[in-house]
């Protein structure tokens, strides 16, 4: 259940020193590519720390194996294991560095040509918080999920020792896209205009957040983003007196349509080699409590005139963002 209690982790974190301070490098909801090249392909479900290859992974908790298939993909990039509510990924499961097991808990299943095939933990299973769980492998963090497959909450509420965020979100841009995914041009007078008539348009705001200790390169998701409509000289408009927060990453949604709905084109990782990933929220849609809807900024109910979109930003400490934050539009007849 959404609001069931999380497990009681003491602010440990899965790699040593667990009441120390670690990187971390990935949160809930960012959009995530594929192997493929395509960019929107799917939402992080976790909660990403950063480690060296070959450093321990930790249980966070006690927990019991629940699952006959508690690990998978051995020898993959997204081997895992799943511990009661949370679930360990990037790492060789039961094994140090070395490919040795930890101890009799994990058995290894080989092949004919002794090539491990899988490493089987028994359901029922117990692990105290602490235990070695696995060795990070080759992506170089643990990836946390806390909660059942398409149901993950986020991970950040565990509590980590040491984790702190200070650091306000920057927004770096505010645009209107029309039906056809095509940005609209503002005029000569810097207003983007907005017909009353038709379909609407989509708000995007793009924006990217970090949390104290990051390194200056890092750039990490937003937990809320939303939108304000202004009358010309500033004031909220009726309806619009608090920011429409409709893309809130507090829990992951169901369907794969998500990423789509919550990200606008030109969002991930787009030219190869990059390091930097774009987050443009498509803020006009909805992916909040698990709900995957879409929408659009429709003003026939607005006198033509001018108008100030407002974008908000907030990430899971609440530090609320800066930058440039507002687009002029005008609403023409």
């Amino acid at each position: 259940a959404p609001d069931a209690p999380l497990p009681p982790t003491a602010g440990r974190w899965p790699l040593d020193p667990q009441q120390g301070w670690h990187e971390v490098v990935g949160t809930l909801g960012e959009v995530r590519g594929s192997f493929k090249g395509e960019s929107r392909h799917h939402l992080h479900d976790g909660f990403d720390i950063r480690g060296d290859v070959g450093q321990t992974v930790r249980a966070v908790a006690d927990g019991k194996v629940s699952t006959p298939f508690a690990a998978w993909s051995v020898g993959d990039q997204a081997e895992g294991l799943s511990l009661d509510r949370i679930r360990y990924i990037h790492m060789r499961v039961g094994r140090d560095a070395q490919g040795r097991a930890f101890d009799a808990r994990w058995p290894q299943l080989l092949d004919g040509d002794g090539t491990l095939e899988r490493v089987r933990v028994r359901r029922g299973t117990r692990f105290a918080a602490g235990d070695p769980l696995g060795s990070l492998n080759r992506m170089a963090h643990v990836h946390l999920s806390v909660g059942a497959s398409g149901f993950e909450r986020n991970a950040v509420a565990l509590g980590f020792t040491g984790y702190a965020d200070a650091f306000a979100p920057r927004i770096t841009g505010v645009e209107l896209l029309d039906d056809a995914d095509l940005p609209i041009k503002a005029g000569a007078d810097g207003r983007v205009p907005v017909s009353r008539l038709g379909p609407g348009v989509q708000i995007v705001v793009e924006a990217w957040d970090q949390v104290d200790r990051n390194l200056p390169r890092r750039r990490l998701g937003l937990y809320q983003v939303g939108y304000q409509i202004l009358d010309a000289a500033g004031q909220p408009l009726q309806g619009y007196e608090q920011p429409r927060f409709n893309i809130v990453f507090n829990r992951m949604p169901r369907e794969r349509s998500a990423t789509v709905v919550a990200y606008a084109p030109d969002s991930g990782i787009t030219v190869h080699g990059s390091a930097v990933t774009r987050f443009r929220y498509l803020v006009t849609n909805t992916v909040r409590d698990g709900l995957v809807e879409t929408g659009r900024w429709v003003p026939d109910a607005l006198p033509a005139g001018d108008y100030i979109i407002r974008a908000s930003a907030r990430d899971y400490s609440g530090n609320e963002a800066v930058g440039p934050r507002d687009l002029k539009v005008t609403v023409i007849p």
